[in-house]
């Protein structure tokens, strides 16, 4: 059940930062915006989800749980101590996907921002749609990959208790 509240989020996720990158490449068209709020607007729907989507992953990969609870479920503590926000699981595989520093993931994040305002500069606000569309389309990928994996990953510890 965790697992395809992840695709579903993701899937969402995505969908929105498709269309996004569509109606973008429209409204440079449309309302012929200027190159440098082109480049800045580009730039700005290329770094945001790459450089959050590990945390993001982490978040829903595990359950989402709109209490705070991550995981396999609630847990029940002292109503005086405060709920973690993640129950510990083991880490998702591949990650962290961009490497183990924030300066790695950030420079993964400028490197397709920087794809994304390349294209919409030289080349045409299609191409950066385009562009705009492969990226979250990879990201979703990637993120049904992990949730599946935690959804292996339990019923592995599910068939090993029944043993």
């Amino acid at each position: 059940q965790d697992s395809v509240r992840a695709a579903v989020i993701w899937t969402l996720f995505t969908f929105s930062l498709i269309g996004a990158a569509w109606a973008l490449a429209h409204a440079m068209v449309r309302w012929q915006l200027s190159r440098l709020v082109s480049v800045l607007a580009w730039s700005a729907l290329g770094f945001g989800p790459v450089m959050s989507s590990e945390r993001v992953l982490q978040r829903t990969a595990h359950g989402l749980r709109f209490d705070g609870i991550s995981g396999q479920g609630p847990i029940s503590v002292d109503p005086r101590v405060p709920t973690p926000l993640v129950v510990p699981l083991p880490p998702l595989p591949g990650a962290p996907w961009f490497g183990s520093t924030r300066w790695r993931r950030a420079g993964m994040a400028a490197a397709t921002a920087g794809v994304y305002a390349i294209m919409a500069w030289y080349v045409s606000p299609l191409a950066a749609a385009i562009a705009g569309s492969v990226a979250p389309a990879l990201l979703l990928v990637r993120a049904l990959h992990a949730a599946l994996w935690i959804c292996e990953w339990r019923l592995n510890l599910l068939w090993r208790k029944m043993k």
